[in-house]
C-alpha cells in the first residue's frame, strides 16, 4: 500500500446524521452540549462533499490516527456565524501549543500559551462566508514558527519564526497530536470540513501546504463482477455499501474467508483537476464471537493492493486506508485512473 507518513484527511463520507458514535473510531470526541452538534452543508464550493460538522457550545477534538509531530501542516474549510472560538493545535496532554483566534475585525491572531505571536490584517475573513485556512507550525522553544495562509494564496497572512511555540511540555513530547475547535457559550453555528493533517515528511505535495483543497465522496454505483457477500435490506450489494448513514438494516454479510465484493464508483466532478490521494473506508463489525477480519483492496488497472487487515469488533467501527499514488502506475492519480478504480473488500481471516 502506498501511503505518505502521517497524512490524514477528514472528509464528509465519514459523517452521518444523528449518529455521533460513527465519529468515535476516527478520533473525534465531543465535550459540552451535544444538542449543538449537527450536520449541515456549505452553500459555496458545493462540488466538494456536502457534509459539514456544525456545533455551538460543544468543543470538538480531532486526533488523526497515530499522528504525532513537532512539524505540522493543516488545512480546513470554515464557515462562522459568530466570532467567538479558537482553533488549537494540542499536544498529547491536551495543552494548546499553538492557537488561532478569530477576531471581530476580520483578523486572525496566532498565539502560543499567553504570548501573542502575530496578527493578520483586518477584514480578511467575514461572517457567513466560507474561507479555507492553512497553518504550518514548528513546535520548538527557540526556533518555533507559525505560518498561516488563506484561500490558497501562497502569500502568508501571518509568518513568524524563531519564537517559542512550546509553552507547555508536561507530556513526554511537545509534539502535536490533535486539533481542537473550541467555542464560547454563545457560539451558535461554527462549521468546518475538508480538514487535512500531515507532517511534511513525504514527497511533493506532502512536503508543503496542500492549498485550497477538499474531499469528494465517490460512492459505489454498481457491483463489479459477481458479488460474494449476501445482501440484507437492499437487493444489491452496492446499494448497501453506498448507504449513508450506515445502519443495522442494510448491509452485506459473509462468514467465508476469501469472500469478496467489488464495485464501480461514482465519477469525479469535472471541476476536480488534481487528486492528492484516495481513501477507502468502511463501517463494519462481526455479529458473533470468534475471530473475523476484513480487508479493503484498491484495484486499479492490473494492480490490486490490499490495505490493513482489520479484525472486527462486535461494535461497528470505521477503518480506512489511504492511497496517495495509483497502484497501477506508482504515480499520482489521474482523473481517468481514479474513475476506473474498482474498490473491494474481502473476508481476510
Amino acid at each position: 500500500m502506498s501511503t505518505v507518513a502521517q497524512f490524514n484527511f477528514l472528509d464528509g463520507g465519514e459523517r452521518s446524521t444523528n449518529n455521533t458514535g460513527y465519529y468515535t473510531p476516527l478520533g473525534l470526541t465531543l465535550s459540552g452540549g451535544l444538542n449543538s452538534f449537527s450536520i449541515g452543508s456549505f452553500a459555496s464550493q458545493s462540488y466538494f462533499e456536502s457534509s459539514t460538522i456544525t456545533f455551538g457550545s460543544a468543543n470538538l477534538n480531532w486526533a488523526p490516527p497515530n499522528f504525532s509531530s513537532t512539524n505540522v501542516y493543516a488545512g480546513c474549510r470554515m464557515f462562522n456565524t459568530q466570532w467567538t472560538g479558537d482553533m488549537e493545535f494540542r499536544d498529547l496532554s491536551g495543552n494548546p501549543q499553538v492557537t488561532l483566534s478569530f477576531n471581530s475585525n476580520g483578523s486572525i491572531t496566532a498565539s502560543s500559551g499567553p504570548t501573542t505571536l502575530g496578527t493578520s490584517n483586518n477584514y480578511l475573513i467575514f461572517l457567513n462566508t466560507a474561507f479555507y485556512l492553512e497553518v504550518h507550525s514548528v513546535i520548538d522553544p527557540v526556533n518555533g514558527s507559525v505560518e498561516v495562509r488563506l484561500n490558497g494564496n501562497p502569500d502568508p497572512i501571518i509568518n513568524v519564526s524563531n519564537v517559542n511555540t512550546e509553552p507547555y511540555n508536561t507530556s513526554s513530547s511537545p509534539a502535536i497530536t490533535s486539533v481542537s475547535f473550541t467555542c464560547g457559550a454563545n457560539q451558535t453555528n461554527w462549521s468546518f470540513r475538508d480538514l487535512y493533517f500531515h507532517d511534511g515528511s513525504g514527497p511533493e505535495p506532502f512536503n508543503d501546504f496542500l492549498g485550497d483543497c477538499g474531499a469528494v465522496l465517490c460512492m459505489p454505483t454498481a457491483n463489479y463482477g459477481s458479488p460474494g457477500f449476501t445482501p440484507v435490506g437492499q437487493s444489491n450489494n452496492w446499494q448497501n455499501a453506498a448507504d449513508l448513514p450506515p445502519n443495522s438494516s442494510n448491509y452485506n454479510t459473509s462468514n467465508i474467508i476469501g469472500t469478496t465484493d467489488s464495485f464501480t464508483i461514482a465519477q469525479l466532478p469535472t471541476s476536480v483537476y488534481k487528486i492528492i490521494g484516495t481513501k477507502l473506508f468502511s463501517y463494519d463489525y462481526k455479529a458473533n464471537s470468534g475471530s473475523r477480519a476484513l480487508q479493503k483492496i484498491c484495484n486499479s488497472g492490473n494492480a490490486s493492493v490490499g490495505g490493513t487487515v482489520n479484525y472486527e469488533n462486535t461494535t461497528p467501527i470505521v477503518t480506512e486506508d489511504i492511497y496517495v499514488t495509483d497502484p497501477n502506475t506508482g504515480n499520482a492519480w489521474t482523473i481517468t485512473g481514479h474513475n476506473s478504480m474498482k474498490p473491494s473488500y474481502t473476508v481476510a481471516g
